[in-house]
């Protein structure tokens, strides 16, 4: 007998109490439809980084260089 089960939530126990009961049954499957977490502004905004990033409009610093940048922004700040 093969059985399906909906269940939605978003409770981070129950789905490790799930995953806990399937780990018990080789057989069984699971599957996550993970909800959207993107407003559609923000996708938006997104892709416009990323396509600015595949033309190379962007400028990338190590973190050495954005400690740096932040203290002297913060000095600046401050005056």
């Amino acid at each position: 007998m093969l059985a399906s089960i909906n269940i939605q939530t978003s409770n981070a126990k129950t789905l490790k109490a799930i995953e806990d009961i399937i780990a018990g049954d080789p057989t069984a499957v699971i599957s996550y439809n993970e909800p959207d977490y993107l407003s559609p502004q923000d996708e938006a905004r997104l892709m416009e980084i990323s396509d600015a990033d595949d033309r190379g409009e962007l400028k990338y610093r190590s973190h050495e260089e954005m400690l740096e940048h932040l203290n002297k922004l913060f000095k600046k700040m401050a005056r």
